[in-house]
C-alpha cells in the first residue's frame, strides 16, 4: 500500500511542478518554429521521405494558403499501408484539431492539448500558422528552464 502511496504522491507531485513552470508562460515561448509543413494534395510518399530525413514525426497540412488539417506518423503509417505510396495527403490527414493562438497561456494550452485526440497542435498568429506545440517540446521547455532556475534552499545560512 505504501508504495502505491508513494506514486501517486510522485505523480501528482510532478504534475504540480508542471503547471507551475507552465503558468503565466506564453504559448510562444514553447512552441517550435523550426517546422515543415506539406499541402493536401502531395503524395504522402513525399512525407515519408520528409519524415525519413529529419526528426518531425507531424505535419501540418496547407491547402489554398489555409492549414486544413495534420498529418501524423501513425496516419501516414496507415495510409501507406491501405493507398501505397500514390495516397494524397488529403486522404490521410486528420481534419478535425486543435489549434492555439501564440498568446494564450501554455498552462491552459497544455492541458488541451493533453486531452486532444491529436498529439500536435498548430500555433496560429493573426490566423497564420506560426508554430507547432507538442508534448515533448513542452517537457523540453520545463525542463531547461528548471535547470535554470537556482537551486531553492530548505535553509539560507547567515555569515555573524
Amino acid at each position: 500500500i505504501a508504495l502505491f502511496v508513494w506514486m501517486g504522491a510522485s505523480g501528482e507531485s510532478a504534475a504540480a511542478t508542471m503547471r507551475g513552470a507552465l503558468a503565466g508562460v506564453p504559448v510562444n515561448r514553447a512552441m517550435m518554429t523550426g517546422f515543415r509543413s506539406v499541402e493536401a494534395d502531395r503524395p504522402i510518399q513525399d512525407v515519408m521521405e520528409l519524415t525519413l530525413r529529419g526528426a518531425q514525426r507531424d505535419f501540418p497540412v496547407i491547402a489554398d494558403g489555409r492549414l486544413v488539417g495534420i498529418l501524423t506518423r501513425d496516419q501516414l503509417i496507415v495510409a501507406l499501408t491501405e493507398r501505397g505510396r500514390a495516397g494524397l495527403v488529403r486522404e490521410a490527414m486528420v481534419a478535425e484539431f486543435e489549434t492555439a493562438d501564440v498568446e494564450e497561456m501554455l498552462d491552459t494550452v497544455y492541458a488541451r492539448l493533453q486531452s486532444a485526440p491529436c498529439s500536435t497542435m498548430p500555433v496560429l498568429f493573426d490566423g497564420r500558422l506560426v508554430g507547432l506545440l507538442t508534448p515533448e517540446n513542452v517537457a523540453e521547455y520545463v525542463m531547461f528552464f528548471g535547470a535554470l532556475r537556482p537551486a531553492r534552499r530548505f535553509f539560507t545560512w547567515r555569515k555573524r
